[in-house]
């Protein structure tokens, strides 16, 4: 009997490194009127989402690419997928799934696209999560 044809991958397939620069290299907050969320926006899609807590702290930073997500949570770095699109609309509902470790695939491509965003969009919780990002030391990284 022949084998069965394989299923669509959950993630499907990364962008070049090149293809992930040109995304961090081109994000730009978007506008929005709710106080709780920064919203950054690059090609891709690329969202990259800052969260706020009722206290107007930082709750979360989320960047969000080719139906992946990463995560940082209180100085916690968490990587995950998007069910059904990117982005962190999706963040507060059960289309994001987090990974049970970090994939360090997922790791690599979002430190391609964190990298090269502009400083002009740059603030603290991007740099946080730049930092974050560098400081993982996971295989294949």
């Amino acid at each position: 009997m022949p084998p069965r044809p394989r299923g669509p991958s959950r993630t499907g397939r990364l962008p070049t490194d090149a293809e992930l620069t040109r995304y961090g290299a081109q994000i730009r907050r978007i506008r929005t009127s709710r106080a709780e969320v920064d919203w950054m926006q690059g090609p891709g899609p690329t969202d990259l989402w800052i969260w706020y807590g009722a206290d107007g702290e930082v709750s979360h930073v989320e960047l969000g690419f080719a139906s992946r997500i990463v995560r940082l949570t209180a100085g916690v770095l968490a990587t995950g997928r998007s069910q059904e699109a990117v982005g962190s609309s999706y963040a507060q509902t059960d289309l994001v799934e987090l990974d049970p470790a970090l994939d360090p695939d997922t790791v690599r491509a979002a430190r391609c696209i964190v990298d090269a965003v502009p400083n002009e969009v740059r603030n603290g919780p991007i740099i946080d999560l730049v930092k974050a990002l560098s400081e993982v030391t996971t295989p294949n990284i």
